[in-house]
């Protein structure tokens, strides 16, 4: 299918008219890198993002910043050249805003998105890892602000013959060790895999909307955007991001009532900070009652004490009832609540198991969605089997305190890696792509159960669907992340999992104290590292925890994978493998193949871990 072209009306048709507007000089040095990749190997060739990156670079110039274009309708876009362009702007030094713009294909893989370039599909690492591109503007580029601006769909790596994509890194690796706010604007969520957009869906529906949508913003602002920052009306980040949430779907379904398109993003930036001035304003505040999955899981996080993780924009008492009923129309289109409901009823299913599971067993786990082919403990040499309970179920001994894998594989082939915790009962839950849920609860008991099972099915749900994170709150606000500090403290002896969702809310949030924070809780209770917590903190790179004092001895949430490298984690090429093994899930699960592959690496002794 082909992108439609765009024609510019109404407001965007004023864009030249209202240049002079813009071109007004400012004070701080702004750069941009805008890309537009019309082109992407032998995908189907898109008619709107280099058009659409032309009129971003057309905007960001005439709000003075130095631009840099990449636009294929003149030579093909490298991740070389992206690279080049935004190395330079560092090297400067005095660059306080950076805006990196992406028009173009785009895929997620194990909820990391990716960038296609001009030779993506012939080259996998002609294309960007957004996240750990991210993670490097933060932490290396030494510049206040940056903004990434994607105007991509988020693919499945199936539907674009791209299973084995790596992606492309276009920041530095090493820098400045003064940390950036990232501001990130996402044209489509991502989540569960069944929410993402096939490649025939999205050269069809993803037609510049977004970015038509984004220009607008800045032509004809709704006066509820708009702010005075330094006496000139501007339309920050953070409105901004509100704008785009609201409008974005509307406009989607005027082009057609069954397009369902709903943008992302999160912003960690000052309320004065902004990438354009408002030309214009106009009194049309809102155009509708447009919802999204962050406001649904925004409610339900807030029910079990976690308000302001997901940050929504707030709502008049006028709109209440269209809302309410928006929310409700979603959640039914979505399933939300249906998947939350089903984690609630794995918790009290593993809570039943784990009271049952025989006292000469300290470990067990119990599989939902699939019978148990074979389960081993990796500790202390070869793979060891566990004791089989039924089709569904498992135990085995696994020693306090030691960091111990265990390899579940399933009925159909594939499999999952996950800790083995001493005292603790595990539910798997399983779905078509792979592992949805993990979930531990202690066998001792003891704890307020009802309380555990809102809490991870709320937490759970939310990460699922790809809306769980820690945002600042408008006016400054940090209490978010202290909030859930505070809940994985005082659950920190529950569930563990709670915790690894927290650590990648942090890191995404770029809140390293608190995946630090993270990672003493759990290690401190358990006496040894959960890997993900380990990596994210720092801990792997720095040997202070090494692949035997780490369980499982790889990723267990499935994002990890592409986080390894950002991270300076080196694993062993037979575990590197296994990353070409890969379902699209939430949780780590390899194909049979790679199982076959881990099994017979652990089994000649290739591998120790």
């Amino acid at each position: 299918m082909k992108r439609r072209p765009l024609v510019l009306t109404g407001a965007l048709a004023g864009l030249a008219p209202l240049r002079p507007a813009w071109s007004q000089p400012r004070p701080r040095q702004r750069a941009a890198v805008v890309i537009g990749v019309d082109k992407a190997g032998d995908l189907p060739k898109l008619r709107a993002a280099a058009s659409g990156a032309r009129e971003v670079e057309t905007l960001l110039k005439a709000e003075g910043y130095d631009v840099a274009a990449l636009v294929d309708d003149d030579t093909p876009v490298t991740v070389d050249r992206i690279f080049a362009a935004i190395d330079g702007f560092i090297r400067k030094g005095t660059i306080e805003q950076l805006v990196v713009y992406f028009a173009g294909h785009g895929l997620a893989a194990e909820y990391v998105e990716y960038w296609l370039l001009s030779d993506a599909t012939r080259n996998p690492n002609q294309s960007v890892s957004l996240r750990e591109s991210v993670q490097l503007a933060r932490l290396y580029s030494g510049i206040p602000n940056v903004v990434f601006i994607s105007d991509a769909c988020r693919s499945t790596p199936r539907s674009l013959g791209l299973s084995a994509i790596r992606g492309g890194i276009i920041f530095p690796t090493s820098g400045s060790v003064q940390p950036s706010d990232v501001d990130q604007f996402l044209a489509t969520l991502v989540g569960d895999p069944s929410f993402e957009a096939a490649i025939t869906d999205s050269t069809r529906n993803y037609a510049g909307i977004y970015t038509t949508t984004l220009l607008s913003a800045f032509a004809e602002a709704p006066t509820d955007i708009v702010s005075k920052v330094g006496g000139v009306d501007v339309v920050p980040n953070k409105r901004l991001k509100r704008f785009l949430e609201r409008e974005v779907p509307l406009r989607a379904q005027r082009i057609n009532i069954q397009l369902n398109q709903r943008p992302d993003a999160q912003v960690t930036s000052d309320d004065d900070i902004y990438i354009a001035k408002a030309a214009k304003t106009t009194m049309a505040a809102s155009t509708g009652t447009a919802t999204g999955l962050r406001h649904i899981a925004a409610a339900n996080l807030g029910d079990v004490g976690l308000r302001g993780i997901v940050q929504v924009g707030p709502r008049k008492d006028t709109e209440l009832a269209a809302y309410r009923q928006a929310t409700r129309d979603l959640d039914t289109k979505t399933g939300f609540s249906k998947a939350q409901s089903e984690v609630a009823g794995q918790m009290n299913e593993l809570e039943a198991f784990a009271r049952r599971l025989p006292s000469a067993f300290t470990t067990g786990f119990l599989v939902s969605g699939q019978p148990i082919d074979s389960a081993f403990l990796i500790l202390d040499g070869p793979p060891r089997p566990f004791e089989r309970i039924g089709d569904q179920a498992v135990a085995v001994n696994v020693p306090r305190g030691r960091a111990a894998s265990a390899l579940i594989q399933f009925a159909d082939g594939s499999s999952t890696l996950v800790a083995a915790l001493h005292g603790f009962a595990g539910n798997i839950a399983v779905a078509r792509n792979g592992v949805i849920n993990v979930s531990y609860v202690p066998r001792h008991g003891g704890y307020d159960a009802r309380r555990l099972v809102e809490l991870h099915a709320s937490v759970a749900t939310a990460a699922r669907f790809g809306v769980f994170r820690i945002e600042r709150e408008e006016g400054g606000g940090r209490n978010a992340g202290a909030r859930l500090a505070d809940t994985v403290r005082m659950m920190k002896d529950v569930d563990p999992t709670l915790g690894l969702y927290a650590a990648y809310a942090y890191s995404e949030a770029g809140q390293q104290r608190g995946v630090a924070s993270v990672r003493g809780i759990m290690r401190g209770d358990l006496g040894f590292d959960l890997f993900d917590t380990a990596m994210l903190s720092g801990a792997l790179a720095k040997k202070e925890a090494t692949l035997r004092t780490c369980a499982p001895f790889c990723p267990m949430l499935a994002q990890g994978w592409a986080l390894l490298r950002v991270n300076n984690v080196e694993l062993p090429k037979e575990i590197e493998a296994l990353r070409d093994h890969l379902r699209p899930a939430l949780w780590t699960t390899l194909e049979p193949q790679g199982t076959r592959l881990l099994l017979d690496a652990l089994r000649s002794g290739r591998l120790r871990v």
